[in-house]
Parts: structure tokens; sequence; C-alpha cells
């Protein structure tokens, strides 16, 4: 689901746009007066502008300071260009439902989004110029705060509970003015957390399907061909479009291109080999076909991964099981790009094994090469094969295999071989793998086959084969042009083998075309014939009884007729003809003429016919991967349906799905899974599977330490289908699965350390803690000893980032001595501390009597929206660069705002304090240069600018790891966390004029730092 296709959307202006301490109404529309009012003023504070004011101050909104810290980030979202990644737009929604919901038309409505975006709906009001009446016109502005794609992306599954009526404005005092055409407020800016900011996120969702059997997610035209087809309208993604694979089933020569940007830009895609690079990425999806002669497209299949984490399909069940796997580079032919080609690989059961294409290195399961599978380069995609032969004697046996491949370019592709899997099944299948198979074993299809015999004459299938004698049988459908026709034979009684190669007329059961003739009469031993006359003739003829296999070469007019021994052994005869009058395409057909009634019988056993290129496409002998782990997800018991869903096996009522694990490097506490599907159940472990929370509830959140699940460094999910008396295996389905978790950190933000509180007064302990609810309670505690004890101040406290305490008042103080602890209510580990100590003083250091609250100075959801401030990947506005310099991409290296602790935090746990506890210097958050910092954060934290790449500054935040010397399930490499920041800031190569002032506190230095801009030599790795 998407916001655009939620409502009936259309754009009314560009842009609102903001400067440094104010905001600015550029005049697309003129405004008849703007009410705000701001969470971080009193209720009854309201700022009226009207059109007077706009024009005595230019259009420019003063603020005070008071205000700024989070009004203005909030507004400056607004000044950034949709184009820009979405990050907020204004628009014009026409929707009679909204209509009737606000109030007749004569209120705003807030809707909240998810991570804290608001969606604000105003009536627009027009004023008739001679009446200078008023009326509304059922129609809304709609402004977005907030990066809607990249944000909204993450939790939209839960969209349609999100998406509800948060608050109503009455406008019945508003003023009007003539010369207005559009009016609104912007009312009640609360910025609350919808959910909190996950530190991870992985998604499953089916793959984008179309087909033309319509059991796909979309109806596929038939296309004709030689024509272009573009799908309309695009699919809109939740994220930006990191990577796309798309593969699709097709006659002939059918090419695709692939846009993530709404079809203005498209990039050719060669079939299962995903495009990661040199596409402009965008989140409107579109592909386009474009269909050669005699090309049919039957189904296209979309995969791609965004930066909402979606990760792609839900993968390949016949994989399932196989431990290992090598990419093969296969070169493509001079000829050009390839479709639909089938190309022999020869496979080995060990090194040992002679003249192998490639070898499975002793890992063979089973003795009959039944686990061996052939993927396009997504590792997923299955290809069609078949299995030919086995040759030579253990440990040195070959198989040999013809695998189908869609589409191979002239610079070749990489295939991957899957093999170890005791419990596989053989998937050789000749009739997916060639253009035209048949080994006579059942009934022949009218639909496929005619037939002619002569008088005496007679067709009988046997269990050798199809018994031919005085008569023929001629494909009805299947047309030859160019490529390959194999088939084998015995001449009984006859003495003749006839194969009509191209023949215009099905009906006719003539063979005056072309016809590879081979018999053991003299002058036709083994020839060409056209129109009954040999062409061209190699006089080794066969003998009866004896079977024999033969190959026909067709290129253009040019024609080879190859004889072999059985099994293709040893090449007995060979001829070539070009026939350069002779028919393009036709029927094939098998013939034996005589006088019939059993004294002209010969045995056809099979027939089939593959594609040909001179030359043909080859294995590289030198570009065999390396034998590696497969990491696959386990299906037992499901499949995947027609448009890409995860369904119960056909037979089964039974079924579950495991996908990969994620190894993660910090201990996991909170995850939150949630899935699209029927007849689901869900489990999550963070314990790689050793133990599991069953039977979870969707959207839910679940927490390690009130015993839901272990914690642990490796988060496995698993998924189970049920088919039960209301439900049908075919309505027990999984469409999407996320799963989201987070380490569950914390960081004290006031009192912080230095400050110095009256005994008796009221004082917020602030404290951010983004991975919880914010309904979780929290523990806080204050220490009257530099950290040795601490004692309770509550154990319920909301976790909404803020708190009112009653400081202690008590004589006899140390000065230094107090801190505060912030704790997860059910486990003191995941706790944190004041970085320093500060002083509670005995008597009252603020004069004034302090309002009581009974959760801080800020209205309802402020210490959220500072969370939120802090917390999202939005990008700052840059004030004094144009919007052309905006949009422009960045390379090279640029400047980055570091947010550094100050002072040690600290763990009861020692393994803990190592892992999960920052300390003096560590990087907290990085940002662009510009980024509004809360006040809160400038006085308790360090804020260094420093110029560096964007490569660099995206390892700033990443935690120091360490080899473990064990290996996961897959032979992986564990590693641990043995920090939480690989690298930190020096504060020693800041100079002496901040370590003199940081005597002061955080405040004094970072107003020394401001004006300064450091090199990345201040980083230094711990």
């Amino acid at each position: 689901m998407d916001i655009y296709k939620y409502f009936k959307i259309n754009r009314v202006f560009p842009k609102v746009s903001s400067f440094t301490f104010g905001l600015t109404i550029y005049n697309a529309i003129s405004y008849s007066s703007i009410k705000m009012h701001s969470p971080l003023l009193p209720d009854s504070s309201k700022l009226e502008i009207s059109t007077d004011m706009q024009k005595k101050t230019g259009g420019f909104i003063p603020w005070d300071d008071e205000c700024f810290d989070l009004t203005h980030q909030v507004f400056s979202l607004i000044g950034m260009s949709d184009k820009n990644n979405g990050d907020a737009a204004v628009y014009r929604i026409d929707s009679d439902e909204i209509a009737n919901g606000i109030s007749e038309g004569t209120a705003d409505m807030q809707l909240l989004l998810p991570h804290g975006q608001i969606l604000i709906l105003a009536p627009q009001k027009i004023v008739d110029k001679k009446s200078k009446n008023a009326f509304y016109s059922g129609k809304y502005l709609a402004i977005i705060l907030g990066n809607i794609r990249s944000y909204v992306s993450k939790t939209w599954n839960r969209m349609e509970k999100i998406l509800v009526p948060f608050r109503k404005i009455n406008r019945s005092n508003e003023t009007n003015h003539p010369a207005s055409i559009v009016s609104f407020v912007l009312a009640c800016l609360v910025f609350l957390f919808a959910s909190p900011l996950f530190a991870e996120t992985i998604s499953y969702e089916s793959a984008l399907v179309w087909r033309a059997d319509s059991s796909g997610d979309y109806i596929l035209p038939d296309i004709a061909a030689n024509s272009a087809y573009i799908i309309n309208p695009a699919i809109t993604t939740k994220g930006v479009i990191k990577s796309i694979t798309v593969t699709w089933q097709s006659e002939g020569d059918v090419q695709l291109f692939a846009s993530a940007d709404d079809g203005l830009h498209f990039m050719p895609v060669v079939n299962g080999v995903p495009l990661a690079v040199g596409f402009t990425e965008g989140t409107s999806l579109k592909w386009k076909a474009i269909l050669g002669p005699d090309s049919k497209l039957a189904e296209v299949k979309v995969v791609y991964h965004d930066s909402s984490i979606v990760v792609g399909s839900f993968g390949e069940p016949q994989l399932s099981g196989f431990k290992y796997r090598k990419s093969v580079t296969l070169f493509g032919s001079s000829e050009g790009t390839l479709f639909n080609h089938q190309v022999k690989i020869k496979v080995g059961e060990s090194e040992s094994t002679k003249d192998a294409d490639v070898s499975c290195e002793g890992h063979l399961a089973t003795d009959d090469f039944s686990d061996i599978r052939f993927t396009l380069s997504d590792g997923e995609t299955l290809l069609p094969y078949y299995l030919d032969k086995v040759t030579g004697v253990k440990p040195g046996r070959a198989a040999e295999f013809f695998v189908k491949i869609p589409q191979i370019p002239k610079e070749g592709i990489v295939l991957y071989i899957y093999y170890g899997n005791a419990g596989a099944s053989g998937l050789s299948d000749p009739n997916k793998t060639f253009d035209l198979y048949e080994d006579f074993s059942n009934a022949l299809s009218e639909d496929r086959w005619g037939s002619h015999s002569s008088p005496g004459g007679s067709l009988a299938l046997s269990s050798e084969g199809l018994k031919v004698d005085a008569s023929n049988l001629i494909s009805k459908v299947f047309e030859f042009k160019d490529g390959i026709i194999e088939f084998s034979s015995t001449a009984k009684t006859g003495f003749e083998t006839r194969f009509i190669i191209r023949d215009e007329n099905p009906d006719s059961g003539s063979d005056i075309n072309e016809v590879a003739y081979s018999s053991a009469y003299s002058g036709a031993q083994h020839c060409f014939a056209v129109g009954n006359i040999v062409k061209a003739n190699d006089d080794k003829p066969i003998e009866a009884n004896k079977r024999y296999d033969y190959r026909i070469t067709a290129l253009g007019a040019n024609l080879t007729f190859d004889r072999f021994s059985e099994g293709f052994a040893e090449k007995q005869a060979s001829v070539s003809y070009e026939d350069a009058t002779g028919p393009k395409k036709g029927f094939i057909g098998l013939k034996v003429s005589g006088a019939g009634n059993g004294e002209s019988l010969t045995i056809f056993h099979w027939v089939r016919v593959r594609k040909h290129a001179e030359p043909e496409p080859q294995v590289s002998a030198t570009l065999i991967g390396k034998e590696e782990l497969s990491a696959l997800p386990i299906f037992e018991h499901t499949a995947i349906a027609g448009n890409g869903d995860l369904m119960l096996e056909e037979g089964f009522v039974l079924g579950s799905y495991t996908p990969l694990a994620i190894a993660t490097k910090y201990p996991v506490r909170i995850i939150v899974p949630s899935w699209k599907g029927s007849g689901v159940s869900l489990d999550v472990s963070a314990d790689g599977g050793l133990t599991y929370k069953k039977d979870c509830v969707k959207d839910t959140y679940y927490y390690a330490s009130k015993g839901d699940f272990k914690p642990g460094e490796r988060v496995e999910s698993r998924v189970r289908l049920k088919k039960t008396g209301t439900i049908n295996a075919s309505l027990s389905s999984l469409e999407l699965m996320t799963v989201q978790y987070a380490s569950g950190s914390i960081v004290v933000l006031a009192p912080n350390g230095t400050e110095e509180l009256a005994g008796g007064s009221k004082q917020e302990i602030k404290w951010t803690a983004w991975d919880y609810e914010r309904s979780y309670p929290m523990k806080l505690e204050y220490s009257l000893d530099a950290g040795k004890t601490f004692k309770l101040i509550t154990d319920k406290a909301e976790n909404n980032g803020s708190y009112t305490w009653t400081v202690t008042n008590v004589s006899g103080i140390e000065p230094d001595t107090a801190m505060i602890r912030v704790s997860d209510s059910f486990d003191n580990v995941i706790a944190d501390t004041s970085d320093a100590t500060f002083t509670i003083s005995a008597s009252p250091s603020v004069e004034g009597e302090v309002k009581e609250e009974t959760q801080g100075p800020f209205s309802e959801g402020e210490g959220e929206a500072q969370i939120a401030v802090s917390a999202q990947e939005s990008a700052p506005a840059e004030i004094k660069k144009s919007e052309e310099e905006k949009s422009a991409p960045v390379s090279g290296p640029q400047e980055y705002e570091l947010l550094v602790k100050l002072g040690d935090n600290h763990s009861s746990n020692p393994n803990e304090d190592a892992k999960a506890s920052f300390k003096e210097g560590d990087i907290i958050v990085v940002k662009p240069a510009g980024y509004e910092w809360s006040q809160n954060e400038r006085d308790s934290f360090l804020i260094v600018k420093v110029t560096m790449t964007e490569q660099d500054a995206a390892e700033l935040t990443k935690p120091k790891t360490a080899l473990t010397g064990k290996v996961d399930k897959d032979g992986k490499p564990v590693e641990e966390t043995v920090r939480m920041r690989k690298n930190k800031v020096d504060l020693n190569k800041l100079g002496t004029f901040v370590t003199r002032r940081l005597r002061k506190g955080a405040t004094s230095v970072n107003r020394a730092l401001d004006k300064k801009v450091m090199t990345a030599d201040v980083i230094a790795e711990k």
C-alpha cells in the first residue's frame, strides 16, 4: 500500500521553504492567515501571522529561541524538494470520503503516520470576490511532514491501524480576507513516534508476478510479436530500489528492460541476473518488453531489494536442504545473445573425474546424481535440465546434463550448481529442457502428432519405442527452423530410416522437401535427399537390428547429417549439403517406406530438438567458483504459488518455512514480528533457533527482559502454515513477513553531570530508549555515592523520554556525588547512568516556583519528538544552498557532525560493560553538517565537525568486533561485539582550547568548536 494509492492526489503548489530562524512562505498561493501552535509553548500560546504581517516581514515568520529547537526542524523538512527523495510535499486531495469525516469540511484533521510524520488535511476555502462570502470547496490541502518514502515503508503494513483521525481543530474564528483564495491552519504540531526506530529490520515479500493465465499478481496481456509493451501504472515500492532481478518465460527473442524511476530511464536486464548498478534508483518500478519475430511472453517475475530492507522473495523450495554450491561461468557465443538455449554441462562427482566442467568434490549425496540443481545468477531461479547419461566408475564418474538457459548474452553469464542433499529427488525433465522431446513411452498426443500409413502400414507403441512400418509421423504444431535434431532408431526389416527435416505442409505426408536418409541401399547409405533425389551421400551403410543415434544440424541452408554408434560414442558417417532453395522452416517427421505388413519395420526410440550456435557457449575451465556452503531457507511441505506467495504443498495439512538466520553483532533483546497472510503462525528466536517464542501475535513487541525469548546474536524466524476445517490449503498463504529486532539501548540525557540541582525542586530526568514501546516501564534510580549504590525513584516511568523528579532534599551530601540511572524495569543490565556526577544542594539554587508536572514541562509527545529529531535519518535543510545545489549528487569529502560521548557509561556486568556501554570519545550519531541538535544534546554531548567521505562516515557508528574462533552452522566465521564502537574521537587531538573548556561542560566546548572543522585525523580506532 502507498499513500499515493490511498488518496486521489494532485499537486497544487511547489514548495514551502525554511530559513535559519523562521519560516518563509513563497507566494505561489496567497494566504489570509496562518495559525501555528508549538508543543514547546504553553497550550494557550498561539502565533497568528496575518496577511498584513506577511507583507511587513516579506513573508518571514519569526520564532523565538524557546520554540525554535523543535519547530524549525519540523518545518525545515517542508523545504526539501519532493524530487529529493520525497522528504516533504504539499498536495491537494479530492476525496468525498474525507470530506464527510471532517465536520462538514470546516475543520483540519491530522493523520499520524509511522515514525513521526504528520499528514495535515486542511479544507480549501474559496472566497467569492463579489459577495466576499467564503465557502469550502470540499478539496483539501495535505502537508506531509517527514520522509514518507523512507520511513513509512518500514511499518507500512501497519498503515491501516496508524492512519486514523488524530485531532480536529475548529476554524470558526479564522479571519477572512477578500484577497485570499486559500487559507489553512497548521495546528498542533505533534511530533510523536508512531513506532520506535529499530536498529534492524528485514522483510521477505513474495515476488511480483505477471502471468498470461491470470494466476499471478497481475494479468499479462497477449503481446504481439515484433512489438513493445510497458506496464502502466508503475508499481510503487516501500523504499528506494537498490537492485532488480527480472526473470521471464518466453518463446523466441524477448528482451526486457527495467526502470526504478517510473520509466524515465530503462536499463536492459539479463534473465535472472540481478541489476544492482548503473540504473537510476527510485520507488516506481516499471518493466518494458520488446518481442522479436515469432516470439511470445508467458510470464514475468520481478524480485527487488529496497531501502526498506525488503530482501526479495521467499526463495526456492526445491533448493531446500542442499549443502553446497559452486558458481559456473559460461562464455557466450559470438553470434550474439541466445535465448532458451540448451548447454551441455559435464559434472564430475569428485576431483578424480576426468574432463569434467565442474566437480562436486566428493559431496554428492546420491548415487544417481539426483541431488543436482542448476540456477540462474540470482541463486534461486531453477533451470530445467536433462540428465543424459552417467559414465565412468566411482569415484570418478561423470554425468552429462543438458541445461536450458533462458538468455545467454554474448559476454556470458554466471550460473550456480547446487549439490549435497541426500533427500533430493531428481528433477531431470527432457520435455521442459528441449524444444521438442518424444520418447514414445506414452500414447501419442493427437494435438501434437499426425500420422499417415500406406496400405499394409502401421504405427504401434512398444517398450522399445515407436514401431513404424510403411508409415510416417509428423508434428502438427512444432516447426523447425534452425538448430539440432537428434534421434535414435533401429532398422528391423526395412533397412532404412528417414527423418523429415522441414515440411511446409504437415497434412501432406510427403517427404519431398528435405529428408535425412540412412539405409543399407547402395547410393543412399547416408544421405540428404530433396524431391526424392539424393543430393549428398556417405557410402557407409547401416546394419539390420543395430541401434544408431543420429544428429541433424541446420543453420539456414546449411545442413549436416551425422550417424553415431549408440550413445553418441563414435561417429560413423557424416554428410553435408547446402539447400539454397529449400524451405526456411517446417514441420518435422519420421518415415519408413516399403510394403508394410512387417516387412519394412523400423523402431524409433526417441527424438529431441535443441538450439545450436556457432560457436556454442562453453563452460569456462578457469572461472569455476570455489565450493561454498549454501545459505538457503528451509521449506517443509510448503511451496511457492503462481503469484509468488508461500503456500502449503498440495496434499499436506501442515507445513513450515524458515528463512535464513540473521547474525547480529549485538545481543538482541527486542523483536517485533509482522506478516500478511492467512492460516499463518510465526515463531521467533534470538539464539539461532535453539529456543523459540511460539505463536506470536502480529505487530506485538516481545522482550527478552520479560522472558518472552532468550537474548542472543542470531535472529531466526519460523512460519507455520496449517490447513483446518475452515481454511483450505490454497488459502493458507503468506505474502509478506517482517522481523524487526533491536538491542534495547538506553541513553541518559539529563542530568548528565556537572549540574547543580536544588534539593526539593522539580527537575526533569531525560533519556532516550527508542527501541522500546512508549508504554514500556522504565526504572529510574539515583545515587548519592558516585554510582556505588542506587535508590529507586520509580520503576513504572512511561518511556516518553521525560520524568519529573522531586530531587531528594537531604543535608550533608558531598558535592559532585549524585548520578542518575535509567534501566529496563525488568532487566538492570540494560541501563545507562549519568556520564559524570552532579551536585544536589541543600537549598534551592534556582529562584522561583517550579510548576509540577507528571511527565515533564513539555506538551504530550515532545520528548519523543526530540528523539525523533535525533534518530530519524532525514537530512537537514542546507539553508544557504540553492535548491539546485541541494538536489545535486554529493561526491568526495563533505562535512559531518559527530555526537560524541563525554565520560564513560558503566554496567555492573563486566561483559555487558565492554559490549554495551558507551565510553568517552565514542561516536553516538553521525549527521550531515547543519543538523539542528537539541539543547539537551548540546549540553550533554560533544559535537565535532569533521570532513570525510560518505563511506568513512558510515563506518563511525559500527561496533568493534572480533572473531570468536567458531563457525556457525553454515560454516561461516562467528564474530562477537567487543566494544560499542570500533572508532572514537581522540579528544586530545581537538586542541588545548577544548581540553581546557571540558571542565566547564559540553556547552562551553561546543561553542568553541562551532566554527571549527576537523579532518579525519581526529578519528582513532579503539
